[in-house]
């Protein structure tokens, strides 16, 4: 690792202030390329010192950047603010109200790509809170997300910065509980990284707060609570960060129209500070000059080639080429209505025949029901650079089971051998097993792979077939990746699917969602009904990724 050349804290304050200085003059003038937001944040911030009842504190900000002068992301590796980063503290810590000791900026919201050096950067502000911004019972937390994964991500930060940067690690200890403490124990005071649950940021009592990846959150709900929290104590700062997301309703996306009209003076909000990277309505997102608009560190944090690669592939794939938009254009779009295109989902469905899979190693799917929804099987063969499945569905035969939403009655599909019916009250579990104790019989079956829900009633009758048997549980973990392998299959004209009208039903009826993280999972269309077979594909594609885990990196290096 290349080791940052040692400057002395003075001089790495100027090169911020320098930084700073560039970065808002060269946006002005044009030579840094940006959006209309960021003009404004940068003209808006330049008449705010002009203002009379405003005074800018220069030493105010060279606390900031002192206190990052002392931090390391590894060691070796200097935290060096990127200038975007350096204009952000220079205008969120240098106002204050004249003859006062209030900061202008109660809140500020940083709307950013992905990849752009937010982690580490709100880490860096989050230890500041703690222990440079003149509280004296400082509890300075960070709301990364309700998911274990943001958690961890976001603490992991943390403690990173701690064990690298001496300045540091003599005077903090990070706890097993998400929570960094003084060494000294007798300052009271804490640093913490909690999830973003309701009922558990109740109580909280924090002198500042960093919101991450608030695209996730449903409504302002959760932004109220810890603002209330806030209220009492002495020159509070509420920082919230996030990327686009699904939903132009969302409260992300409401944020963000309430900063651009703020900046624009259409509202008024003076404690508010919008710094809003995003591609512009009309921009062309195949056009490479308009990406930095999102991504400001592109070219610095942001390696461009990759960058560029990343786009190339996955463009060409819809549900990729969306979590792209989002993730790293910072464009909200709407859920899509159907998860592979209709010509690609027709183009995928045909007919082959047992020669051409009877030899090729071969991967059952599982996804089991009860009552109303259907139980599925699919059979996946792999053929190399070709792979084969067949579908099987069972259901419990009744009027009221019979016709779906949208007016859809499966029975129809019965007569055509697409579905096995049941006659007795819940799906025969017995039918089911004889199936996949055939398909055993007739390929060479690598491994059954399944939902665990209603499992234990099948495992033992599996297990005396001598199949082995795999549990695939909900997730990212398992799913992720067989989303994307099988829609690169589809879009890529490699998976033939054996005619079935209902398992083609089953893919119209699913859409694909992106986490906090940017990983795929599985949703039902509101609108729609079942999508059990899709499940099972994907356990099958589950089970095979985890038999050959190089055949996956051709989709996945890039994601």
């Amino acid at each position: 690792m290349t080791k940052t050349p040692l400057i002395s804290k003075e001089e790495y304050i100027q090169n911020a202030w320098d930084a700073s200085s560039d970065y808002k003059y060269g946006v002005i003038n044009g030579s840094i390329k940006a959006n209309e937001n960021i003009k404004l944040a940068i003209l808006r911030h330049g008449s705010d010192i002009e203002r009379s009842d405003l005074e800018f504190r220069r030493e105010a900000v060279e606390k900031v950047y002192s206190f990052f002068s002392y931090l390391y992301l590894d060691k070796g590796k200097r935290l060096i603010l990127q200038p975007f980063q350096a204009f952000i503290i220079e205008a969120l810590f240098g106002l204050y109200y004249k003859d006062t000791n209030i900061r202008k900026y109660l809140y500020a919201f940083l709307f950013i790509g992905r990849k752009n050096g937010k982690t580490s950067f709100a880490a860096a502000l989050q230890l500041y809170f703690m222990l440079k911004d003149g509280i004296s019972f400082p509890h300075s937390v960070l709301i990364a997300g309700s998911q274990s994964q943001a958690i961890e991500t976001s603490f992991e930060a943390l403690k990173e910065l701690i064990k690298s940067s001496p300045a540091l690690s003599k005077r903090l200890l990070a706890m097993k509980s998400n929570r960094v403490v003084f060494a000294d124990r007798s300052r009271t005071g804490s640093c913490r990284t909690v999830p973003a649950i309701e009922d558990r940021l109740e109580g909280l009592n924090p002198s500042s707060c960093i919101l991450d990846e608030i695209h996730t959150y449903k409504d302002a709900q959760k932004f109220n609570v810890i603002k209330n929290a806030l209220g009492t104590k002495e020159n509070p700062m509420l920082f919230l960060i996030s990327t686009a997301g699904y939903g132009r309703e969302s409260f992300c996306a409401q944020l963000v129209e309430t900063g651009r009209n703020v900046l624009r003076g259409i509202s008024t909000d003076d404690r508010f500070f919008y710094m809003l990277y995003e591609l512009e309505e009309g921009d062309d997102i195949e056009d490479e000059n308009n990406w930095i608009k999102a991504n400001p560190g592109l070219g610095t944090i942001l390696d461009y080639r990759t960058f560029k690669d990343q786009f190339n592939t996955n463009k060409s794939i819809p549900s990729l080429l969306s979590d792209f938009i989002t993730k790293r254009f910072n464009m909200f779009l709407e859920e899509n209505s159907q998860w592979i295109e209709q010509a690609v989902l027709d183009a995928a469905f045909g007919d082959f025949d047992e020669e051409t899979v009877k030899d090729l190693p071969c991967y059952i799917g599982l996804d089991l029901s009860a009552t109303r929804d259907l139980t599925s099987v699919v059979a996946l063969w792999d053929g190399g650079n070709k792979f084969y499945a067949r579908s099987y569905f069972f259901f419990v035969e009744s009027e009221k089971n019979s016709l779906r939403k949208g007016n859809i009655d499966i029975k129809r599909w019965v007569d055509l051998g697409y579905i096995y019916p049941c006659t007795t009250k819940t799906i025969d579990y017995t039918a089911v097993g004889q199936v996949i104790t055939e398909i055993n019989s007739k390929y060479d079956v690598k491994g059954l792979f399944y939902d665990p829900w209603h499992f234990d009633q099948l495992l033992p009758e599996l297990k005396d077939a001598g199949i082995w048997t795999v549990p695939i549980r909900p997730g990212p973990q398992n799913f992720d990746g067989a989303i994307r392998f099988l829609e690169s299959l589809m879009y890529g004209g490699m998976l033939t699917i054996q005619t079935n009208a209902c398992m083609k039903w089953n893919f119209r009826n699913l859409v694909i969602v992106g986490d906090w993280a940017g990983n795929m999972r599985t949703e039902k269309n509101k609108s729609a009904d079942a999508i059990d077979g899709v499940i099972s594909i994907l356990n099958a594609i589950a089970g095979h990724l985890r038999n050959n885990k190089n055949a996956a990196q051709i989709f996945l290096n890039a994601i």
